[in-house]
């Protein structure tokens, strides 16, 4: 979910002139990033979570992956609006922050789900 930030968010690091060539890694990723782009990734990650449920046989959890999704996209949704706040706007490394922090998000909530699951 960190990629929606690419896309409703300013990129603001630094100039290439004022750092150097080299220090913008990210920044051309960013740039040419396309909304339609974003929803591809949604829908690549929709597919995948789908075949993990089907393949798994764990049809109850659905409900599970989409909440600890949805918590998830609600973490992207304020880190984006704490670096526009902060900096105004992001970069790569507010992009490897969220990426990271979201992760975490989802894993957690999916256990959590998990453990009410198997308390039923």
């Amino acid at each position: 979910v960190a990629i929606a930030l690419v896309a409703f968010h300013p990129y603001v690091g630094l100039s290439d002139r004022a750092a150097g060539d080299s220090a913008n890694k990210a920044k051309p990723a960013v740039m040419g990033m396309a909304m339609s782009d974003v929803w591809l990734c949604v829908l690549i990650a929709a597919l995948l979570c789908a075949s993990v449920i089907a393949g798994s046989g764990l049809m109850r959890c659905g409900s599970i992956l989409a909440i600890a999704s949805a918590c998830s996209a609600i973490s992207a949704w304020r880190a984006g609006a704490f670096f526009k706040r902060r900096i105004g706007g992001i970069t790569g490394d507010c992009l490897g922050a969220t990426q990271q922090v979201c992760d975490c998000v989802f894993a957690l909530a999916f256990m959590v789900g998990l453990s009410f699951l198997s308390v039923r």
